[in-house]
């Protein structure tokens, strides 16, 4: 009698340890999953209406005087991205830069905030580098 009881016990603690444990586990990181990925979704389809009137408008547009590389050191200041590493114009149109450790949102702001004065990249080469979030970046920037 005491085996049954014993043998039925074991029984329950496998079928929980190798089926129902895991498969709940797995239920639980898919409903995380979803609601995050929701969160997302419904992030995008708020930008939907602003992205389509940058698009239909062209976007905004900043003007200056400046060469591409004389607006790359102004706009790293201004956002306080960091000084690239190296910079050196490329005739009078193109600028060329190195970032050695910089946050990659720190750098797609310079970008975005250099296309705004029409400025475009031309070639990048980005790296991930061993801390989450920063890169190391060579590109060359062509102004209008």
């Amino acid at each position: 009698m005491i085996v049954i009881a014993v043998t039925a016990l074991t029984l329950i603690g496998l079928l929980y340890a190798l089926l129902w444990y895991p498969l709940n586990s797995s239920i639980q990181s898919q409903r995380s999953a979803i609601e995050t990925k929701t969160g997302s979704l419904a992030f995008l389809n708020q930008s939907i209406p602003t992205l389509a009137g940058l698009r239909a408008g062209g976007g905004i547009q900043k003007e200056t005087n400046k060469s591409p590389f004389q607006l790359q050191d102004q706009i790293t200041d201004e956002l306080e991205s960091g000084k690239p590493e190296r910079a050196e114009p490329v005739g009078d149109k193109k600028v060329r830069m190195s970032f050695n450790n910089v946050a990659f949102d720190k750098l797609v702001s310079v970008i975005a905030e250099l296309e705004l004065y029409g400025v475009q990249v031309d070639t990048i080469n980005v790296t991930r580098k061993k801390d989450t979030g920063y890169v190391s970046a060579r590109m060359t920037m062509v102004g209008k």
